[in-house]
């Protein structure tokens, strides 16, 4: 039985953002634990000097400290912002294949990518993880570059396919994420 699927594709610039944010804060789990521990220190330093509870000038470095919690306070709003900006900007750029058809197959050799004239090819020994979310596939070729496949492009029956493959090849370098 031939278990090949070719699906021709777009990826979206809300996808390439689902990426990014996958990466930045799903992939490497502990990014978010700590953004959050950090702001919560910063949080309860501004606190407890606005409450009177320390002196900042009792301190060596008490003064920059506090400063440095009060812009820390802002940091991941900043973080956000800027995430955004960068998204926005790389998808406007006409370099990357936001917005560009392309043809992904998945088969018994592995996954490939064709834009144009333009092939590559991974094996399933060279594919580093994929994960599988809710809204696409992810077959990471580097630590930071994924080949995506969006869930509204494949039909419930390829995707059960691919989640074989990918299963079967990969074995614990596949992961699930659609809880």
């Amino acid at each position: 039985m031939d278990r090949t699927i070719a699906v021709e594709v777009t990826v979206s610039q809300e996808l390439y953002r689902r990426m990014v944010y996958f990466q930045m804060f799903q992939k490497k789990k502990l990014t978010l634990p700590l953004m959050m521990a950090a702001w919560l220190v910063a949080l309860g330093v501004v606190a407890a000097r606005l409450a009177g509870a320390y002196d900042v000038l009792q301190y060596s470095f008490g003064r920059f400290s506090y400063y440095a919690c009060v812009a820390y306070l802002f940091f991941p709003v900043l973080s956000l912002l800027f995430v955004e900006l960068q998204v926005r900007r790389i998808a406007g750029s006409g370099r990357t294949v936001i917005g560009q058809s392309h043809c992904i197959l998945i088969g018994e050799q592995g996954v490939a990518s064709q834009v144009g004239d333009t092939r590559a090819e991974f094996g399933w020994q060279e594919i580093l993880q994929a994960h599988e979310l809710r809204e696409a596939f992810l077959f990471y070729i580097s630590e930071g570059q994924a080949l995506a496949l969006a869930r509204g492009d494949v039909s419930p029956e390829q995707a059960a396919l691919i989640r074989e493959l990918a299963q079967e090849k990969l074995g614990d370098r596949y992961r699930l994420h659609t809880k």
